[in-house]
């Protein structure tokens, strides 16, 4: 698959979301060393313009001194590779709040996957079970208090006022120290 596509980067994205309270730039650091490190996602790329291996890798600091986005390419557990990218956010309205998101672009999962795999349920909770597995990693460098998982319009929704949603309506995914919930569409 082609990375420096435009239309592969538009659209809503499926991801993993972990919201990071104390903000904590070590607790980062951990977390995003562990994710870029994991044999099945390879990266840190910082343009989506251009194919990785015509790219330097940049270090983990510097999603924190420059661009907070990093661009990658993972392989899913059907073995497809599909472009992916990482974003550190910090809170505007609480600013002890960080938060880390790992994205693929749904437009890729449609490619590889087929245009109905998010309303496949098998298919879906595949790549949710995948993005699980990557939250238990993560969890085990720098544990997370609450994280989700779901496609980007949904989990958007919950990032900022973690703290006053009640997520007893989504259902939890086991291996997290933390609460890791799936964010199922209706």
């Amino acid at each position: 698959m082609d990375f420096d596509q435009g239309e592969i980067w538009s659209g809503e994205f499926y991801e993993l979301s972990l919201q990071l309270w104390p903000r904590n730039e070590d607790l980062l650091h951990a977390i995003l060393t562990a994710l870029w490190t994991r044999p099945d996602i390879e990266g840190r790329y910082p343009d989506r313009a251009d194919e990785p291996d015509e790219q330097t890798s940049v270090d983990v600091l510097e999603l924190f001194e420059g661009s907070p986005i990093a661009h990658g390419m993972a392989r899913l557990p059907t073995g497809s590779r599909v472009p992916c990218c990482s974003y550190v956010g910090h809170s505007v309205k609480r600013p002890t709040l960080a938060t880390l998101d790992f994205s693929v672009p749904c437009v890729a999962l449609d490619r590889v996957l087929g245009d109905n795999w998010l309303y496949e349920s098998s298919t879906e909770r595949s790549i949710a079970g995948w993005l699980a597995d990557i939250a238990a990693t993560l969890d085990k460098a720098a544990p997370f208090e609450v994280g989700f998982v779901g496609r980007e319009l949904v989990v958007a929704g919950l990032a900022e006022d973690i703290v006053e949603v009640n997520p007893q309506g989504y259902p939890e995914l086991p291996g997290c120290s933390g609460r890791l919930h799936w964010v199922q569409l209706a």
